[in-house]
């Protein structure tokens, strides 16, 4: 899946600035990390679209409330780390958590919305077939329809440069 191929950048890129000595290199390292974490997102868009539809806001934001606690954590980390062993220690020890995803990750689904939009209905309905099983439910009857992408263009990356849509991209 996309969230697992992210955070392996991520666990890539991190140490690689951490070990890292001329400064140009390390700005280069850490735009891809940057990169890398504005990808984390999509995490949270998986993570609702598995999640029943009346616990789905509370979850998001409990969710909301990890990223806080964990913001609130890299300080402590940071006031720990960084007088006796310095900025680099305290890169490499914040990678962790996200090695530890990477190497846990693979029960993670990919998708079944992407899959199904992506005409892969086969797989989708393998991913929700797993997730009612792990779930202890049944899967629902019914045939699987994405009804909003009927007519719609996938897009291309050279869209985001179209007049339409130029100032945005070069803003963002």
């Amino acid at each position: 899946p996309i969230i697992s191929t992210e955070f392996s950048f991520l666990s890539y890129w991190f140490p690689r600035v951490t070990f890292s000595r001329p400064t140009p290199r390390i700005l280069c390292l850490r735009f891809m990390v940057g990169f890398n974490i504005g990808c984390v997102p999509q995490s949270v868009t998986l993570y609702a679209e598995f999640l029943p539809t009346k616990q789905r806001g509370r979850c998001v934001v409990l969710l909301d409330c990890f990223w806080a606690l964990g913001a609130c954590l890299e300080v402590i980390l940071a006031m720990l780390v960084m007088p006796t062993l310095g900025w680099r220690w305290l890169l490499a020890l914040s990678s962790l958590p996200s090695l530890c995803f990477v190497l846990c990750c693979s029960w993670l689904p990919e998708s079944a919305r992407y899959m199904a939009a992506s005409g892969k209905s086969e797989q989708a309905l393998d991913t929700l077939s797993r997730v009612a099983q792990e779930n202890g439910k049944s899967m629902l009857l019914g045939r699987l329809v994405v009804d909003d992408m009927y007519g719609m263009s996938r897009g291309r990356l050279a869209d985001l440069l179209s007049k339409d849509l130029r100032r945005t991209t070069i803003l963002l």
